[in-house]
């Protein structure tokens, strides 16, 4: 019969449970990692801008939050987004929930690029269960939170009510070089 010693078992032991626990602790890392939810992108509340020239927040329980903001059909009327975070910077998808009866349309600047026409084909009503959609836009965001994003009614035909942006990375995009 083979002898072995309390001592050589126990330190056998306590290195079989170091090494257990450090195994336990990787796989865990491992799943946590794996269980992140997919990327559903930085929600932003349209009635957390600035609003301008007669924008008004309006309630409305089918919106997001409760919220909505409307009032765009005033010539000038305008809704920034300061200290927008880019991440790392790129190519971006900018989904705009809304709702409007009749097609509309705004313009949209981000930073600094010339700006571009939104348009907002109509929805069943102005609030209610069914009255929201989606549309969505191409964006580039710098890094870190130094980008504005800003819609503006310079028409006046901006009859539009905005529920919420959602902001997804553009994987679909070139990548930068």
């Amino acid at each position: 019969m083979v002898q072995i010693s309390s001592k050589l078992v126990r330190g056998m032991t306590a290195s079989l449970l170091i090494m257990a626990a450090t195994l336990f602790a990787a796989s865990t890392r491992l799943l946590a990692d794996d269980a992140k939810p997919a990327d559903t992108g930085t929600v932003i509340e349209a009635e957390s801008g600035v609003l301008a020239g007669g924008l008004q927040v309006q309630q409305d329980d089918a919106a997001s939050g409760g919220n909505a903001v409307g009032c765009f059909h005033i010539g000038g009327a305008s809704l920034t987004f300061n200290n927008v975070d880019g991440g790392k910077g790129g190519a971006y998808k900018m989904k705009i929930t809304y709702s409007t009866p009749d097609d509309s349309s705004t313009s949209l600047y981000v930073n600094t690029t010339p700006p571009v026409k939104v348009d907002f084909p109509k929805t069943a009503a102005w609030s209610g269960a069914g009255a929201y959609k989606d549309v969505v836009v191409s964006i580039v965001l710098v890094a870190g939170k130094k980008n504005t994003i800003k819609f503006e009614t310079d028409d006046g035909n901006g009859a539009v009510n905005l529920d919420k942006l959602t902001l997804t990375v553009d994987k679909t995009a070139p990548a930068k070089s």
